[in-house]
């Protein structure tokens, strides 16, 4: 199992020091190494994978340096988000070496990070940047809420879906100001980017209109809302739509989450969702990784 994203942006975290920004990587690679040891009869018998990870960047100092060996001791989330993917490795010992040019470029050094998990589930590579949650599959807690949406009181429960062949959907009812039902995405980035957020929607009920907003919310390191990116709705009893939003954000400073939600507005109304995606940029179709 390989893991290669295209050039893009890399970012550590802890909960002690909270987000990092190392730069730019000229590259970044997650390889899939098979552990294993000889049995008394001269057999070679796997019992784990060990899963490397290494990124170069292209320029560096000191200073950054300092603050990567800072945290050696700490397990760290690496967060790498590429222009059209991101990957994120949870649980991981961070290390860093710089690889200083001689010459006319003596100003000039790669910075080489790397690090290593034996653990598969802690490394996550997705083009949807809501992963499998997206098809609303999975209520763990049975709560009524598919796993990793936030229900801010519609009454949310898991019904079948209104698509064909697409197994579980997501019912809310957004019936009064202030009801919502979001998801925050941690896919840290910097500058301009596309971002395309789709979903599949169809009124519940069949008996009247569903008024609501949807889109999503770009937020900085504490979670406060840098800008919304959003459309009202108002759906016909028993109606469908393809509800998308695709924009090009250009913030002027760091990204660190997007927050993506259905909100009431006018008539609310209970809504079904489904095959909801939000991607880097350009629309794709619907994928649940």
């Amino acid at each position: 199992m390989y893991y290669f994203g295209e050039p893009g942006e890399l970012f550590l975290y802890d909960s002690t020091n909270g987000y990092l920004y190392l730069g730019w990587a000229l590259d970044f690679i997650v390889k899939e190494k098979a552990l294993y040891h000889k049995t008394i009869e001269g057999q070679k018998r796997g019992y784990n994978n060990d899963l490397q990870m290494s990124a170069s960047l292209g320029r560096s100092n000191q200073t950054l340096l300092d603050d990567i060996r800072a945290r050696k001791n700490i397990k760290q989330t690496v967060y790498f988000t590429g222009l059209l993917s991101a990957t994120k490795i949870a649980n991981i010992y961070v290390t860093a070496e710089q690889d200083r040019k001689s010459g006319a470029n003596a100003e000039l050094h790669t910075l080489k990070i790397s690090g290593s998990t034996n653990e598969v589930s802690d490394v996550t590579q997705y083009v949807n940047l809501l992963n499998k949650d997206g098809s609303f599959e999975a209520d763990s807690n049975s709560d009524g809420a598919a796993d990793g949406w936030i229900d801010g009181a519609t009454n949310a429960s898991i019904v079948a879906s209104f698509l064909s062949g697409a197994g579980n959907a997501q019912r809310i009812n957004l019936a009064a100001a202030g009801d919502s039902f979001k998801y925050k995405i941690n896919a840290p980035f910097t500058g301009r980017r596309r971002i395309s957020a789709h979903v599949n929607i169809k009124e519940y009920t069949g008996t009247g209109a569903a008024g609501f907003v949807y889109g999503f919310r770009t937020l900085d390191s504490s979670g406060t809302v840098i800008s919304t990116y959003s459309d009202s709705y108002n759906l016909a009893a028993g109606s469908t739509t393809h509800a998308k939003k695709e924009v090009r954000v250009d913030e002027g400073e760091p990204v660190y989450s997007i927050e993506l939600f259905f909100e009431h507005t006018g008539s609310g109304g209970e809504i079904v969702l489904d095959n909801c995606m939000v991607n880097f940029g350009n629309y794709l179709d619907f994928v649940n990784n």
